[in-house]
């Protein structure tokens, strides 16, 4: 269900934050508005439905100085199975405090067990789906990393020439930190190595390699009936890097380019041209953003760009729920 199917996938399915809990916090210490980490044994629960739509789950824990915490969950019915009085859960949210009452808003929650890695040291928070426990994946890693054979591609010349640390004590590091150094080595090492990779992969695709791709039609005539379109022409720049990708995309090879330029100065238009030069010979194409606002902005340029020729364009973000994304995945195949 996560995408992992070898010893290697999950020894390097690295935590996506870490989480310090050597020591959590007594309620004297939480600050309203702060976003917390608490520990506690379930003492009482119950759920609301103050309006249709509407569900609130309450849980009060106890932590181990006896105080009590409120937490809430908004419209998440699933986790209703796991609040069981006497078990014992690791939560995390935004506090708000009422006096001395502390209330949190809760964004992520584990069951604590016998033999759990969840508390009493730094934790690895990872991606994880419903049904698939931190825990679990914690416990899973940990039997990997003991039961892998851990040796190192780089030697001892060149990780005392870079400062680095070995492998093994960086895979342990990023996964089952004993402290902020050793979770600082493994961030140095695993780094070094993402960029080394990255190198080695840049070196072999140099000129002696081919890598080979799709073969376009992108012809002149796509650009200019694109172009037709545009309430502007092109410039002679966007028309000669247009040109270039035009020569890339009816070539065998994969084609690898940046495309430089400031604010305004038209990459968007140029892009869209390429995805329209696709569409042209039947595939698809996809225009990728970092955030969502950006995503959504791209796709009210490319709707301007490409509906007036009849492309359809779909959104595809995050945020939706995945029949959503199935029936938009759906029309973009219609189309």
């Amino acid at each position: 269900a996560l995408g992992l199917y070898t010893l290697r996938d999950l020894l390097h399915n690295y935590p996506r934050r870490h989480e310090d809990r050597r020591a959590l916090p007594s309620l004297a210490e939480v600050e309203d508005g702060q976003k917390v980490t608490v520990e506690g044994v379930i003492v009482s629960k119950n759920r609301r439905a103050p309006r249709p739509g509407m569900l609130i789950l309450e849980a009060t824990l106890e932590n181990s100085w006896g105080e009590k915490i409120k937490c809430t969950w908004f419209n998440q019915a699933w986790v209703e199975k796991g609040l069981r009085e006497g078990a014992r859960l690791i939560v995390s949210g935004r506090a708000k405090r009422f006096g001395r009452q502390v209330q949190v808003a809760v964004e992520h929650m584990e069951s604590v067990g016998e033999g759990s890695l969840s508390t009493g040291r730094i934790i690895g928070i990872y991606d994880a789906k419903e049904g698939i426990s931190q825990d679990f994946v914690r416990k899973a890693t940990q039997t990997a990393l003991n039961r892998s054979p851990l040796g190192d591609y780089l030697t001892t010349r060149w990780r005392a020439q870079y400062g680095l640390t070995d492998l093994p004590d960086a895979l342990w590091g990023m996964h089952f930190p004993a402290d902020e150094a050793q979770l600082a080595r493994a961030n140095h090492r695993l780094r070094f190595d993402e960029y080394l990779f990255l190198e080695l992969r840049v070196l072999l695709q140099g000129e002696d390699a081919v890598l080979l791709g799709k073969r376009f039609g992108a012809t002149d005539g796509d650009m200019q009936v694109f172009e037709a379109e545009l309430p502007f022409s092109f410039t002679g720049a966007q028309r000669r890097v247009l040109y270039e990708i035009a020569d890339d995309m009816r070539s065998e090879r994969q084609m690898a380019r940046l495309l430089q330029g400031d604010v305004g100065s038209g990459k968007t238009a140029v892009a869209a041209c390429a995805l329209y030069m696709a569409w042209r010979d039947q595939y698809q194409g996809a225009l990728m953003a970092p955030t969502e606002i950006l995503a959504r902005q791209h796709y009210a340029s490319l709707q301007g760009y490409l509906g007036r020729l009849g492309v359809r364009v779909g959104l595809l973000i995050g945020a939706l729920a995945p029949k959503q994304k199935m029936e938009v995945q759906r029309q973009i195949a219609a189309g």
